[in-house]
């Protein structure tokens, strides 16, 4: 069973106003806040050699089980769902939980949150 957690790793889709099929890995950056429990996701994106991309927190392939090129955590993609949002999200199968990700990755990611600039303001409340 699925549970809303800190370093959690789900596939959603990255577009959820448009196709819904094309999936995206997102890794959970804080346990459940608040009386809505909050949390904040961050989107996994693969590295194109002709795109510019922000390398303030980079993912090899096998980092994760889903990674297989070089990719980077998109910082500027932060979302914010409340807990209830995801497991009724994986309950559906519009999101797929993809499980914990290791705490080496996870600590990048979230030594990524304070060196970006593209990371929202909005993500430090929860961080």
């Amino acid at each position: 069973m699925f549970s809303v957690v800190e370093r959690g790793s789900l596939l959603v889709p990255s577009n959820p106003q448009g196709n819904l099929s094309n999936k995206h890995l997102f890794v959970i950056l804080n346990n459940p806040v608040g009386p809505q429990r909050e949390i904040i996701i961050v989107p996994i994106c693969t590295v194109y050699q002709d795109r510019k991309y922000d390398d303030s927190c980079t993912v090899n392939a096998g980092d994760h089980d889903f990674v297989k090129h070089v990719s980077y955590v998109d910082y500027r993609k932060c979302r914010c769902y409340t807990a209830r949002e995801l497991e009724k999200g994986v309950e559906s199968r519009l999101f797929i939980d993809k499980g914990i990700v290791s705490i080496e990755l996870f600590d990048r990611i979230i030594f990524g949150v304070a060196h970006s600039r593209f990371t929202p303001r909005f993500v430090n409340k929860y961080v």
